[in-house]
């Protein structure tokens, strides 16, 4: 069974207990791989867009290797095995260099390539080393980085008669030779010319666009789009030897390999062809191991090994892609995915099971009542037990059971309406369940009504016609996009026009608790108007409730609150939001709240931790500070019972581990870790279970106080090992006893303290 290895934690300080316990994830898709190596251990090393992982063939294990370990950037592009020194080069989309010491372990990073301001892509694309002489292809030349001194030495930006900072696919060390293969052709440089910065060193061969370079038998061979080639030194002159358009060449086991799109070519040195025949189309490298087993990096499935005439894929415990832009979290302990919103580029979407560590992936998911194949989701909802992921035209499925999925679209929900030119493609934006039981929808660019309710009977009811004024309906053009209930039961929603990209302010429609009639209804707008609220933007893209009731707003143009929801009422001026000061200029993409009401606010500048009243910024990640993968922010959930924090990038997942914990109902025995804890190496103790704001006190057996704690209003608390007096206690048994807020529960816990032992 093969089995994905978790990736260690990286923990980040800060001044306060409470964030100074965070660790750091990071899962991306394993499934573009750009480049692939056999080490001299017969492990199989893979580069992806998501990071590296190493391959045991024998016990059919991948352990990976992301920024969390050390990697400068997960987006690698291109990679090389220096057998001698047992490490590997690692180049990646936006020009970072890493080396990998395999027997170390330690990653070393080169920003050179990446700090360069001239050319805007620096995309390493391929690697060659010879000696202390390591050639990088980029996207704007060829460069000469010394690996002793850990330093560009030179660069080489016009080759010939080709163009300044031309791209270069492939270079290559050919005995007094350095070659270079371009969209154009190939240029050779002599490596013992006195001036390789100077264009007329290099000697421009067009050849058509070259993907790969290898030097066998006397001779150069030059893979491209249309052909291999065998370029004589002595003539000067190409020869064709195959009419393939050709990925990746290797030479190994005495025989020229190469990688087409429409096979796999072993060339002997006299000359023999062997083929295997296979459609490579999205191959992207090659790499061979002494057996002759071929490992093959796929710009879609990973990994593909030939053996013995015989092909087959690896399967990796994964991501099915990099994009995270829609999240859920059910009551099983599950982060629901989806690639996308909205009816661009779906691919499909993802589960993980955050017990196991297991991923499943849907690349498309189909069931009775769907309108066609669900390929992503735009929102999801727990009832019940049951999942809801809604689609782009499709309606929405009801996930029963892991085996059982149910689909309503206007074929068996008749009232059901989507969009005025076609009533069966219908937009479910967002979910929201009620204290009564319904779940409540957005339905977008509906011609029927804005929101619909699925009551507790199965029955399904619509409200929110469109009209002209909008006084007892959806203003005509104002659409639903997200939604929140608050404290009251009314619904307020962030609405867009019919460009899914521009913004039409918020609706709060309230039924006023009958939902069969509709004389009663109110619907109140808020807008940028200084009488309809002055939101920041017209465009909202998340509201939330809080934990104390107020309605939250990440818009464009910052973020903004009403601490109290009953301040808008219909037929009067609405007042004036409260903007979050800290947040102004920010263009505020998501919107998450914690176990202890702390707002997390995902950005085009990172992640914003901020106190529950929003005056006090806590924290501020971006990829300078921390292993945050992109500082733009697609999505962000909080799971309220683990404490996690997940963030959705284009780039991959990145997922915050806080004690931000809920608080139990009732306390029992209270959970230690560490238990025993070791002085001075462990001086952190974690004390779990407890109830919301319940005051924790460590003591002696006999009774003697040594220190109070504060709780932080969550299940968790810390303690330093330290006194009240800010020493270290002495060894012994200790015993944390909380006591919940009203004083009517208390708990108790054991810790053992051991000072100078490991």
């Amino acid at each position: 069974m093969f089995k994905f290895v978790p990736l260690a934690s990286l923990a980040c300080l800060f001044a306060t207990s409470l964030l100074g316990q965070i660790s750091w994830k990071t899962y991306a898709s394993l499934s573009s791989a750009t480049s692939v190596a056999v080490g001299r251990d017969g492990a199989v090393w893979v580069a992806t867009s998501g990071g590296l992982y190493r391959y045991d063939r024998a016990a059919n294990q991948a352990q990976t290797f992301t920024n969390i370990e050390g990697l400068a950037d997960i987006r690698l592009s291109a990679m090389l095995y220096d057998e001698r020194r047992n490490e590997l080069w690692l180049g990646a989309a936006e020009g970072a260099l890493s080396n990998f010491n395999l027997a170390s372990g330690r990653f070393s990073n080169f920003y050179a390539i990446a700090n360069v301001t001239q050319f805007p892509q620096k995309r390493v694309r391929a690697l060659a080393l010879s000696g202390d002489s390591l050639l990088v292809a980029t996207d704007f030349g060829v460069l000469l980085f010394s690996p002793s001194r850990r330093e560009i030495r030179e660069s080489y930006l016009t080759l010939g008669s080709f163009p300044t900072g031309a791209a270069v696919r492939a270079v290559l060390f050919a005995d007094t030779l350095i070659v270079a293969g371009t969209s154009l052709g190939v240029a050779f440089a002599s490596r013992s010319s006195p001036n390789l910065l100077a264009p007329s060193a290099w000697r421009s061969v067009p050849s058509g666009s070259v993907n790969a370079l290898a030097t066998f038998g006397g001779k150069i061979f030059v893979g491209t789009s249309n052909a291999l080639l065998a370029y004589s030194l002595a003539t000067q002159s190409f020869e064709t030897i195959s009419a393939d358009s050709i990925i990746a060449l290797r030479v190994a086991n005495a025989r020229l390999y190469a990688l087409a799109k429409t096979g796999l070519l072993a060339i002997s040195s006299g000359g023999a062809v062997e083929r295997f025949n296979a459609d490579f189309s999205t191959a992207t490298s090659l790499a061979l191991a002494p057996d002759e087993t071929a490992f093959i990096a796929d710009s879609r499935q990973s990994l593909l090994v030939l053996r013995h005439q015989t092909l087959s894929t690896i399967s990796l415990n994964a991501p099915l892609r990099n994009r995270f832009e829609q999240f859920g979290i059910d009551s099983r302990g599950r982060l629901w995915v989806s690639s996308t919103i909205g009816d661009r580029g779906a691919e499909g979407f993802y589960r993980l099971d955050l017990a196991s560590e297991r991923w499943t992936n849907f690349p498309s998911l189909s069931a009775q009542g769907l309108n066609g194949a669900l390929r992503q989701f735009n929102a999801f909802a727990e009832q019940g037990g049951r999942v809801y992921l809604s689609g782009w035209g499709n309606g929405f499925a009801e996930f029963i059971s892991d085996d059982s999925v149910r689909g309503y679209s206007r074929s068996n929900v008749p009232t059901l309406l989507g969009i005025p030119a076609n009533p069966n493609f219908i937009v479910i934006t967002d979910f929201a369940t009620d204290q009564k039981g319904a779940l409540w929808m957005a339905n977008y660019l509906s011609a029927g009504g804005a929101l619909v309710a699925k009551l507790p009977d199965g029955s399904f009811k619509t409200f929110g016609a469109p009209n002209a004024t909008g006084s007892n309906g959806f203003p005509q053009g104002v659409y639903a996009f997200r939604l929140t209930i608050d404290n009251f039961g009314r619904k307020w929603v962030a609405c867009r026009t019919a460009e899914l990209n521009t913004g039409a302010g918020v609706v709060i429609f309230d039924d006023n608790g009958t939902l069969d009639n509709l004389s009663d209804d109110k619907y109140i707008r808020l807008t940028t108007q200084s009488t309809q609220g002055a939101l920041p933007s017209a465009k909202i893209n998340a509201i939330k409730t809080d934990l104390d009731g107020a309605i939250w707003f990440a818009t464009d143009e910052g973020a903004a609150y009403y601490f109290d929801a009953s301040l808008a009422q219909a037929g009067a001026a609405l007042p004036p939001v409260t903007r979050v000061f800290d947040l102004q200029d920010e263009v505020v993409t998501a919107l998450a709240i914690d176990a202890l009401n702390r707002k997390w606010f995902g950005t085009t500048n990172g992640v914003w931790l901020l106190s529950p009243d929003g005056a006090t910024v806590l924290a501020h990640y971006t990829t300078a500070n921390s292993p945050l993968l992109s500082n733009r922010v697609l999505a962000i959930e909080a799971d309220k019972k683990s404490g996690k924090i997940f963030i959705g990038t284009e780039r991959g997942l990145s997922v915050i581990q806080t004690p931000a914990v809920q608080p139990v109902a009732k306390m029992s025995t209270l959970q230690v870790f560490p238990n025993p804890a070791r002085l001075p190496d462990q001086t952190l103790i974690e004390i779990r279970g407890l109830s919301r704001n319940a005051k924790v006190k460590i003591i002696t057996p006999a009774g003697r106080l040594v220190r109070d704690l504060k709780s932080d209003g969550g299940a968790v608390a810390f303690w330093d090992c330290k006194d009240n007096r800010g020493e270290l206690v002495a060894s012994g048994v200790y015993v944390a006893v909380a006591v919940s807020e009203n004083g009517a529960e208390s708990a108790f816990g054991k810790i053992a303290v051991i000072r100078g032992g490991r």
